[in-house]
């Protein structure tokens, strides 16, 4: 174990506090999966457990770099993908069922699983909202749910909401009404200070 990871490590164990200066896309993931750090929350029903976490533009674009070749296509990449994914505030949602893939859990009722595989795949725009402390309702701009087949330990999507939509807010809250897999209502709320306190990708800094 390097010295630079140690000393992180160290960080997070003591208090859950927010890292100085820029991280790596290891690092960083590290800190937004800390629920110390008011970017993870989560909901436990029964063996249903649902997960919600922000997702900061930095590691999107962190995932989308690893296919660039040098240097000075990073640079020019990461400018692209700024513009591109800064639009929006991205949150992710995770469903698990005793730690496995809860739509896979489903898979023994073909009607069930199919209804629910056609929410999931098409409809999730309509069970999820964000509100802000300033009582604004913002829609889904768009959402993804990737068909892990029952290889992954939860069900995930990712939704992304309009930043030019939101205003002036002190937190911002995720909301998800029950579509069939027996969560409930759900309410997940992150604080603005949370969010701007959340470090950057060292190579991502231009």
């Amino acid at each position: 174990m390097n010295l630079k990871y140690t000393i992180f490590l160290l960080i997070v164990l003591a208090g859950g506090c927010g890292l100085n200066g820029p991280v790596n896309e290891t690092e960083l993931k590290a800190y937004i999966a800390d629920p110390r750090n008011g970017l993870l929350q989560e909901n436990q029903s029964g063996s249903l457990k649902l997960q919600a976490q922000y997702r900061p533009v930095d590691l999107l674009i962190a995932q989308a770099l690893r296919t660039v070749q040098n240097d000075q296509d990073s640079k020019i990449r990461v400018r692209e993908l700024r513009k591109q994914y800064g639009q929006y505030h991205y949150f992710a949602l995770n469903f698990s069922n005793n730690d496995r893939d809860a739509l896979h859990s489903a898979a023994g009722n073909d009607i069930y699983f199919d209804q629910l595989l056609q929410t999931l795949s098409f409809h999730m725009g309509e069970y999820v909202t964000l509100t802000t402390s300033e009582s604004d309702t913002i829609s889904v701009a768009d959402f993804i749910f990737p068909r892990m087949f029952g290889s992954s330990r939860s069900t995930s999507l990712l939704f992304a909401f309009s930043r030019e939509k939101i205003g002036e807010y002190d937190w911002l809250q995720l909301n998800m009404k029950e579509f069939g897999l027996g969560t409930g209502g759900s309410h997940f709320r992150f604080r603005k200070r949370d969010l701007q306190k959340m470090p950057e990708v060292d190579h991502l800094i231009l």
